[in-house]
Parts: structure tokens; C-alpha cells; sequence
């Protein structure tokens, strides 16, 4: 049952994220896929950046990101969490390959975050050498 409702939730969101409206904020925001590299020269360059890790508790509790915010997109409480960040400060995001962490980018677009990065790869990308 805990599979299905996660199911239901990730065919949502990616639902959602397909069908954007083209609103003031999301032409004012930026959302690009990036590699490990970059992903790392942003967190070394910009400040005040959020790092969010949209994986579940369990793969969080396993290894992340150092510094790196746990909301489970697939929780049900993702959107919710949303107003603990800052829409004006620069928003990292990543999952365990990529998937996921790219709908939870389009869900920050549309809700009027301006600068998203979302790491290409997930966190499988982050910690190969």
C-alpha cells in the first residue's frame, strides 16, 4: 500500500511538472541540469544556497551530501516543506539519480523559486571518484 500511494505521488508531481503554466515567475526563473562538477563550483561559488536531498529518509540516513536538507519528495509532505526555504536564494537539488530530483526542481519553478540546479546523476553521480 506504501508503494502504491509513493507511486501515485511521483505520477503526480511528474503530471504537475509537465503541465506548466507559463506565469510571471517561471519566466523570471532559471532551472538548469548539471554535473558534479559544476554542481560542486556552485556550492563553492554562491551564497546562501539551499541544498535539498528530495531521496527518501532511509537513502538520506545511508550517505548525502554534506550540509544537504532531507524532504522526501515522495512523502507527501514535499510541497509543504517549501515554505521553509527561501525563494530568493539559489535552490541545489538532487535524488539518487535524477529523476526525481528533476521533477522536485520543476515543482520549485512553479511555485516561484528563481534559481534552481539540479544535480545530473543524483548522488549515485556525486559520490563516484
Amino acid at each position: 500500500m506504501k508503494i502504491l500511494f509513493k507511486s501515485i505521488v511521483l505520477f503526480l508531481a511528474i503530471t504537475l511538472s509537465a503541465c506548466q503554466s507559463s506565469g510571471q515567475n517561471e519566466q523570471n526563473s532559471t532551472l538548469k541540469v548539471i554535473d558534479k562538477v559544476e554542481f560542486q563550483q556552485k556550492m563553492n561559488d554562491l551564497e546562501g544556497y539551499q541544498l535539498i536531498d528530495v531521496r527518501t529518509k532511509r537513502e538520506f540516513e545511508s550517505g548525502t551530501i554534506a550540509g544537504s536538507k532531507n524532504m522526501d519528495l515522495l512523502d507527501g509532505t514535499f510541497e509543504k516543506e517549501l515554505n521553509s526555504l527561501d525563494k530568493e536564494k539559489p535552490v541545489l537539488v538532487f535524488c539518487a539519480k535524477g529523476g526525481r530530483s528533476n521533477t522536485a526542481a520543476n515543482i520549485l519553478i512553479e511555485n516561484g523559486f528563481n534559481v534552481v540546479y539540479d544535480l545530473k546523476g543524483g548522488y549515485t553521480s556525486w559520490s563516484q571518484k
